[in-house]
């Protein structure tokens, strides 16, 4: 081996050590440990993001929740999903806002802003469940499906090592973990 490839063969290894280092230890996936390159599993091109939060009707937010599930859009805070609705937040509260057309990934606690609450009763599909507490790591969000008298459907981007997918959530899960609903305040 020349001078050269040794030394970048040494580089090399002292990145990955690193990385090791830096993620060892903390018994789940950060995003500081996940890849920074954007998520691109869609074939479909890369939409416009709007200029401003849409009008949208719940079929409209339901066919674009339906869009990462079918797409399985692997969980990340720190990396993007682009498809035909545009280039979001790989998150609970990116996915929210992309179903909902905002014109940003918004997080958890901002969508606050561009929702009002609704009771658990009133929920229809296109709203969503969110427990926001008081950081934005312990917050998340979901977007609501259906319900049923024991439950309910969200689509949802669970967690890191996750992807975008329809869960059931019981009404004792939703109580027990202080979820309340909101409703986007442009919905059709």
């Amino acid at each position: 081996m020349n001078v050269a490839r040794k030394t970048l063969f040494s580089l090399q290894l002292a990145t990955l050590a690193m990385v090791g280092v830096a993620g060892a230890g903390t018994g789940t996936a950060h995003a500081a440990t996940a890849p920074t390159t954007p998520a691109t599993v869609s074939a479909k091109k890369c939409g416009k993001t709007p200029a401003h939060n849409s009008h949208l009707s719940r079929a409209t937010i339901l066919k674009r929740g339906k869009s990462w599930v079918t797409a399985k859009v692997p969980y990340s805070q720190s990396r993007t999903y682009c498809n035909g609705y545009g280039r979001y937040r790989a998150d609970c509260s990116g996915f929210v806002s992309m179903a909902w057309g905002l014109h940003t990934s918004y997080w958890t606690g901002s969508l606050l802003g561009v929702s009002k609450k609704v009771s658990n009763g009133g929920l229809k599909a296109g709203d969503a469940l969110t427990h926001y507490a008081t950081s934005t790591s312990r917050g998340h969000v979901a977007l609501v499906v259906s319900k049923t008298s024991k439950g309910v459907y969200v689509y949802a981007e669970p967690h890191s090592g996750s992807h975008a997918q329809k869960q059931y959530w019981s009404w004792t899960y939703v109580k027990n973990n202080h979820y309340y609903g909101i409703r986007y305040k442009n919905v059709k």
